[in-house]
């Protein structure tokens, strides 16, 4: 496992950085407070932070919430330089506990995706 910062301070070293490609996880959106319930949508990616909140994330699956805010930490240092971060699903099919994939499923199925 290598930390983004040490990639990123990598990167910055170089005379010509190269874009980079982060694959990150949609178990971000575990570390953060959901505004559309329903779904998952990019304006909800943003860092829970009053201690209410990250308890009940915590309260809800703490091994997610650990993991997707580790993602998030990573994505926050990657966006210091040129990189886009890939949200995957971290788990394809019915144990997707986020509901990420099936949701896509279900766009697609309506022709919305």
């Amino acid at each position: 496992v290598v930390d983004a910062t040490t990639v990123v301070d990598a990167i910055a070293g170089l005379q010509t950085p190269p874009r980079c490609v982060y694959i990150s996880t949609d178990s971000v959106f575990a570390a953060c407070e959901r505004v559309q319930k329903d779904a998952l949508v990019e304006a909800d990616a943003v860092r829970a932070t009053s201690r209410q909140a990250i308890a009940e994330l915590k309260r809800r699956d703490s091994y997610q919430y650990g993991y997707g805010s580790a993602k998030l930490d990573a994505e926050e240092v990657y966006a210091t330089v040129d990189s886009v971060s890939l949200r995957l699903p971290d788990v394809i099919g019915p144990r997707d506990n986020l509901g990420g994939f099936l949701d896509l499923v279900d766009a697609v199925g309506r022709g919305r995706a």
